[in-house]
C-alpha cells in the first residue's frame, strides 16, 4: 500500500494513503509492596511523536524505577505474585520516582515508515525493599506503532 507523508517546515504533517492506528492495551497484573501496585501508562505510540512517554504511577517515593521494552511478550512467574511479561532481549530505561511516586521516561519515536504496525511490549518496576522480590512490578502494555 502506498503512503505519502509530507512534513511542512512549520511542523505540520500531511499524510495520504492507508492509515495504521496507534494502539495501547494493558495486559497481565502487577504486584506491589507497602505502597501498593504501581501502574504503567503511556500516550499513543504515533510515529514522529517526539513527546511519547511512559509514566510509572503509584511507585514508592524516591524509588529507583525502570521501564523495559521488548519485541515479544511472555508470562514468566517470578514468585510473590509477580510476573515478567517482557521476553528477552529487552531494553531498560532507568529513572527515579518523585515524592508522589511518579516516574516518567520520554522516548521520541522517529518518522520511519518501516516501523508502521510494529508491536512492542513494555513493563515497569520500582525498587521497594518491602515488596516480596525487592521490587514492585506493573502490569504490561502491548503497543502498536501507527500514524
Amino acid at each position: 500500500q502506498l503512503r505519502v507523508v509530507l512534513i511542512q517546515s512549520g511542523g505540520a504533517i500531511w499524510s495520504f494513503g492507508a492509515h495504521t492506528p496507534s494502539t495501547g492495551w494493558p495486559f497481565g497484573s502487577g504486584c506491589g509492596g507497602a505502597y501498593g501496585v504501581p501502574r504503567l501508562i503511556s500516550n499513543l505510540p504515533q510515529l514522529g511523536n517526539d513527546g511519547f512517554t511512559f509514566d510509572v504511577l503509584d511507585a514508592a517515593p524516591f524509588a529507583l524505577c525502570a521501564v523495559g521494552i521488548a519485541l515479544a511478550a511472555q508470562n514468566l512467574p517470578l514468585g510473590g505474585g509477580c510476573a515478567l511479561y517482557l521476553q528477552p532481549p529487552l531494553l531498560p530505561f532507568v529513572t527515579t520516582s518523585n515524592v508522589r511516586g511518579f516516574a516518567g521516561v520520554r522516548l521520541p519515536l522517529p518518522v520511519d515508515p518501516a516501523l508502521r504496525g510494529r508491536t512492542f511490549v513494555a513493563q515497569g518496576l520500582a525498587v521497594v525493599t518491602t515488596a516480596p522480590l525487592g521490587a514492585s512490578f506493573t502490569a504490561a502494555l502491548r503497543l502498536t506503532l501507527g500514524d
